[in-house]
C-alpha cells in the first residue's frame, strides 16, 4: 500500500516536472553543447567550457516568483534581483573556458547603478574593455555599454575605456581599476585629460554620498516620443 502511495507521488510530480518544463523552456548547457564540456569518452574535459561568448542578454524582463527565487539561488549576482542582465553575466562567466572571453552590449546602468554592483564585483578584476555604445539601438530608451571580460584575471590593473564613433573606436584611456572601488562608479567616455580632472578631484577625498542620498524617480521614459 505505501509502495502504490509512493509511486502516485512520483507520477503527480513528474507530471508538475513536465508542465514546469513545457512552460519554462529548460535549457542545459552542457547536454545542448556536450563537445565543448566533455571528451569523446564522456569525461569531463580539463579545461571545460567556451574560448568565446557573445552577447545581447534581455534586460529587465518580468518574472514571477517562480522564476526569482530560482535565479537567487541559483546566481550569485541575483541577490535582491535587479536585472535579467545580470544573471546573463553571471551565466556567460561560468561557460567559459579558462583563458575564454566574453563580449556583452548591457545597459549603461551597470556603469553607475548600485543595483548592478553585484554583477561589477563579479567581472572587474577580469575586465579588459568598456566600450560607451550610447544608443545602439533606435528602439530602445536606454543607452548601452559594451563590456569585454575574461574567465582569468587580466593581471592588469586597469580597463580600456573607449567609444563608438561613426569611423569606429575612438578615445581609449587606460582606467585604474581602484577607482571603482571609491566611487561606485565604471568610468568610461571620458578623455585623458578629463579622467586627470576626475583623479585630482578625487583626491579631496570628499564625496556627496557622505552628505546626501540618492533615490530613483519615476519610470519617466516611456512617456516620451519622438515628437
Amino acid at each position: 500500500e505505501d509502495y502504490k502511495k509512493m509511486i502516485k507521488r512520483l507520477n503527480e510530480h513528474k507530471n508538475t516536472v513536465s508542465i514546469i518544463a513545457k512552460g519554462k523552456m529548460f535549457f542545459h548547457w552542457e547536454l545542448e553543447f556536450p563537445e565543448v564540456f566533455f571528451n569523446e569518452n564522456g569525461s569531463p574535459k580539463e579545461n571545460p567550457g567556451f574560448d568565446a561568448v557573445i552577447g545581447n542578454p534581455p534586460y529587465g524582463a518580468t518574472l514571477d516568483n517562480y522564476d526569482r527565487t530560482y535565479l537567487a539561488n541559483a546566481f550569485k549576482t541575483a541577490s535582491g534581483y535587479k536585472n535579467t542582465a545580470l544573471q546573463f553575466i553571471d551565466r556567460s562567466f561560468s561557460v567559459l573556458s579558462q583563458n575564454g572571453y566574453c563580449g556583452l552590449i548591457v545597459p549603461k546602468s551597470l556603469t553607475y547603478s548600485e543595483g548592478w554592483h553585484k554583477g561589477v564585483e563579479l567581472i572587474l578584476p577580469n575586465l579588459s574593455y568598456l566600450v560607451d555604445a550610447s544608443k545602439a539601438f533606435e528602439d530602445v530608451l536606454l543607452e548601452q555599454v559594451v563590456i569585454v571580460f575574461s574567465r582569468e584575471s587580466t593581471n592588469y590593473n586597469y580597463y580600456e575605456s573607449a567609444y563608438f564613433m561613426p569611423s569606429g573606436l575612438s578615445g581609449y584611456v587606460r582606467i585604474p581599476k581602484a577607482t571603482y572601488y571609491g566611487s561606485r562608479t565604471l568610468i568610461t567616455s571620458i578623455s585623458s585629460e578629463e579622467f586627470r580632472i576626475y583623479e585630482k578631484m578625487n583626491s579631496k577625498e570628499f564625496y556627496f554620498r557622505n552628505i546626501t542620498k540618492t533615490f530613483r524617480g519615476l519610470p519617466w521614459q516611456k512617456y516620451l516620443n519622438s515628437s
